[in-house]
């Protein structure tokens, strides 16, 4: 078994948006489907494994990363980030697989990620 460590806060080096979908009326009885900023923050990336699978009858790659921010919560809603919400990061969008109270000790949360696959 393998036993994870924390990074430190001074190896969160990366600075990321989190954020959130939102749909607003489009004016005919429809939606029109945006991305806002939810919180930006410094994180720590530590890339886990790469994976190939058939998706529509064609090969894809993607990328399955773990990232690890300061633990934060929305200060109006008290919401923590979930897996509804992606990453912006320099360009790159991913996905959040699940996201984790590391100890339950409110200090960090901890990612899981999809890099390469459209949402």
């Amino acid at each position: 078994m393998t036993i994870k460590v924390m990074p430190s806060r001074g190896e969160m080096k990366f600075r990321v948006v989190l954020q959130q979908k939102t749909n607003t009326p489009n004016g005919s009885g429809g939606f029109t489907t945006t991305w806002a900023t939810w919180a930006t923050l410094w994180a720590f990336f530590d890339s886990w494994k790469g994976k190939k699978t058939l998706i529509d009858q064609q090969v894809a790659q993607y990328m399955i990363l773990r990232m690890v921010t300061p633990y934060y919560t929305d200060a109006t809603s008290g919401n923590t980030p979930d897996s509804s919400m992606r990453v912006l990061y320099e360009g790159r969008y991913m996905n959040i697989e699940s996201v984790y109270d590391v100890s339950e000790r409110h200090e960090y949360l901890e990612y899981y990620l999809t890099e390469g696959i459209a949402t």
